[in-house]
């Protein structure tokens, strides 16, 4: 739950501002990608187009959808980092 993630590092002694810190870089690059894709989807509805296959391949959409998929392997990319150092 996420009321638990925002309780245990306050339980845990975390100062606010890495806590801070952390939630932004943490929730802002996936907040921005969602946010992209609904911007993206509401002006294919908006020209009157139709959420289909077509609509997911405009620029608007595909590309924040590109971007969460970055965001996905960089977590993969950085664990796999991790384990190597």
């Amino acid at each position: 739950p996420f009321w638990l993630a925002n309780l245990a590092p306050a339980l845990a002694g975390m100062p606010f501002p890495a806590y801070a810190a952390a939630t932004f870089l943490g929730i802002i690059p996936g907040a921005a990608v969602y946010a992209g894709i609904g911007a993206g989807l509401g002006e294919v509805l908006d020209a009157g187009g139709r959420p289909d296959l077509s609509a997911v391949l405009s620029p608007g959409i595909l590309l924040p959808l590109l971007g969460l998929a970055a965001l996905s392997l960089l977590g993969v990319w950085w664990r796999g980092r991790q384990r190597r150092a």
